[in-house]
């Protein structure tokens, strides 16, 4: 997991987890803003989705208020699934 001011990344152990949390948290308001939850492409992912479809198990989270920490977003995520 890596957590920066407003934004953060988790990595989740399986696609199946990863596809849990969007599918539950995207466009809810667990901290103070509402929040987007969705699939995280690198520039090689985005370049292999021209040619197939490729699993994935991260997830890209933005709109984090204030008092987001490491630790809130662990226990926020968690119930989704194993992250790293």
């Amino acid at each position: 997991m890596a957590y920066e001011k407003g934004y953060a990344f988790v990595h989740f152990e399986t696609q199946e987890a990863a596809d849990k949390a969007i599918n539950k948290m995207n466009g809810m308001r667990p901290m103070t803003a509402q929040v987007f939850v969705g699939r995280c492409k690198s520039g090689k992912e985005q370049e292999a989705e021209l040619e197939a479809k490729a699993k994935f198990t991260n997830v890209y989270i933005k709109n984090l208020g204030e008092g987001v920490d490491e630790e809130s977003m662990k226990e926020l995520f968690s119930q989704f699934g194993k992250t790293e």
